[in-house]
């Protein structure tokens, strides 16, 4: 039997997941892993708390729910199972967690648990608001793993014709 390679597939949300997931099929497929563990570390809404909170309301926090996690990785899940299929190339084992606290320390911890060799994140969208609210989770991961982290573009790169 062959040695184990892990990979980490951190799912943030829908419209950053699938190229989050290309991304990690390429690594897998480069570094022949043997298991993708998909993460998606539970996001509080500060910025919706926040101004819930400012307005007086007595409201419970809003918080992602255990389904809306497992909703996330399945389709998660989903992706990856489709690139590797039209690829074809093996499925690697795939595993799914989700987790809470701060996500860099979330993705260093299941790293370490799993042996992971990678790290796989999504780019985060260059806006101001997004830089406030959300910690630089590649800078986290980089700092607390030993795991090599490659973050994935969240849009193919732009090609010129030649003319």
């Amino acid at each position: 039997m062959g040695e184990q390679r892990a990979i980490i597939v951190a799912i943030e949300d829908p419209s950053t997941a699938g190229a989050v997931c290309a991304e990690a099929v390429r690594l897998a497929s480069t570094h022949k892993a043997t298991d993708l563990v998909l993460v998606h570390v539970a996001d509080d809404h500060p910025v919706i708390n926040g101004m819930l909170a400012l307005t007086g309301s007595y409201v419970e926090p809003m918080c992602e729910t255990p389904t809306d996690c497992s909703r996330l990785l399945c389709w998660a899940e989903e992706l990856l199972r489709a690139e590797f299929t039209a690829r074809n190339e093996p499925i690697p084992n795939l595993r799914q967690e989700v987790a809470g606290g701060h996500a860099g320390e979330a993705i260093a911890r299941i790293a370490a648990a799993h042996k992971a060799e990678w790290i796989v994140l999504g780019a985060r969208r260059p806006h101001l608001f997004g830089r406030i609210t959300h910690p630089n989770v590649q800078a986290h991961v980089a700092a607390h793993s030993h795991c090599q982290v490659r973050v994935a573009p969240l849009q193919e790169a732009q090609t010129t014709a030649m003319g």
